[in-house]
């Protein structure tokens, strides 16, 4: 008697303290709102600094839309990761609200709803299929390029032996090994939630052989261009090594030429990786857009019905992806891209004589560039120090369009985040 009378205070000490949900009709759904409120608490700070760190320790004079890629990219991973593991948690809450809905109402909204939900779902999931079997498709031509170029490149640094003397360690198969491996390790790893989320895992397996075939393509294109930026670096080191020992100059221009063409070999290999990789990018920034408009109208859905359990899993898989596609694409893709295209055009041409040469050798690399521009049909430049990129323009010209595509990512996380905190 004594514990009953004691613990009856207690707990009209703790009921005003309990978070009171707008709609009390059912027990389980102001349970459900007191779970989800405590979990979003807890997390809404840590997410808060996840989205603001990066702009804080980016370097000076970082480009803007680099930032704003830096920010989504953890917003998007923070909020992709809480909204795979409280799946369940949020389906429940979506599942109370849409039973005290139907009971203000009168209970004759609720299984039209349901169908509804159950319809747009399904809609989401074939739109989800088919973007992602047809661009496959799409890119595999340039893929299959790509994949002809590591042949290309042991050629190359077979060439660099023969120049150089040291061996040139570009390590192109180890990363396209481990590109490979996490390009089938992370999409299983989604697949599996997905089907512990509650997922069919016939819906779940067709995922599997897109996926790894965009991580397998963001990889191959990443490791070509640290290639050409390792490549650019160790040959200006190479040569200026050999330059202040003096081994060019008491060579002449027979040594001269043997590195003028090892530059020319270096530029082809990555005007002829751009190409390639130009179109690839085109469909990369078509499947992203392709990829923002799926993801709105999971979120509309999401907002307008109820039993959200499977939209709320394929939504999660959304966010993961729009962040792997930022992040290989247009974060690490875009600064090796440039890095290569700086190592190119304003290190190529430091292979320069000695004064005391009379700028001999310097005339006969300018002559080898020049007679490269003519032979292969392009603009003749009218200075010898303009190298033309080709395919890794298409990275700033499709720049534009990821950053309004990374706005919408960014509202689309904060419009479903605030709808579910308040």
């Amino acid at each position: 008697m004594t514990l009953g009378t004691a613990a009856s205070p207690m707990a009209s000490k703790l009921q005003p303290t309990a978070r009171a949900h707008p709609r009390q009709g059912q027990e389980v759904a102001e349970d459900g709102a007191d779970t989800l409120y405590h979990e979003v608490a807890s997390l809404r700070g840590a997410m808060f600094l996840f989205a603001l760190w990066p702009i804080h320790s980016g370097e000076r004079g970082m480009a803007r839309a680099s930032v704003l890629s830096h920010s989504t990219c953890y917003t998007v991973l923070v909020y992709a990761v809480w909204s795979v593991f409280n799946v369940r948690t949020l389906a429940a809450r979506w599942t109370a609200l849409g039973s005290a809905a139907a009971a203000d109402g009168g209970g004759g909204d609720g299984s039209g709803a349901s169908d509804l939900n159950t319809r747009l779902v399904n809609l989401i999931v074939l739109a989800l299929l088919a973007h992602h079997w047809l661009l496959p498709v799409a890119i595999w031509p340039e893929a299959a390029t790509l994949a002809k170029y590591f042949n290309d490149w042991t050629a190359f640094q077979v060439e660099w032996f023969e120049v150089t003397g040291q061996p040139l360690e570009l390590r192109v198969h180890a990363r396209a090994l481990a590109s490979a491996a996490v390009g089938v390790a992370f999409p299983a790893l989604l697949i599996l939630l997905m089907v512990q989320a509650g997922e069919s895992p016939a819906q779940a397996a067709a995922l599997f052989p897109p996926l790894c075939f965009f991580f397998l393509v963001g990889g191959v294109w990443s490791t070509l261009c640290r290639a050409v930026e390792t490549s650019a670096r160790r040959l200006r080191e190479a040569f200026h090594a050999e330059r202040e020992l003096g081994v060019v100059g008491n060579l002449g221009v027979r040594r001269l030429r043997a590195y003028g063409l090892l530059w020319l070999r270096l530029r082809a290999l990555a005007a002829r990786a751009g190409a390639a990789q130009s179109g690839t990018l085109l469909v990369y920034t078509v499947y992203s857009m392709a990829l923002g408009l799926v993801a709105s109208i999971g979120v509309l859905v999401a907002l307008l019905h109820a039993d959200l359990g499977r939209a709320n899993s394929v939504q999660a898989l959304f966010l993961v992806e729009s962040l792997h596609h930022i992040y290989t694409v247009h974060d690490a893709g875009h600064k090796a891209a440039q890095a290569a295209a700086n190592a190119l055009r304003y290190e190529m041409l430091c292979v320069k004589s000695p004064a005391k040469d009379g700028g001999e050798m310097d005339t006969e690399v300018r002559t080898l560039i020049m007679a490269t521009e003519m032979h292969q049909g392009g603009p003749q430049p009218q200075h010898a120090s303009v190298i033309s990129l080709g395919g890794f323009a298409a990275v700033s010209r499709s720049s534009m369009i990821e950053v309004y595509n990374i706005l919408l990512i960014n509202l689309l996380v904060l419009l479903q985040f605030a709808y579910f905190v308040y």
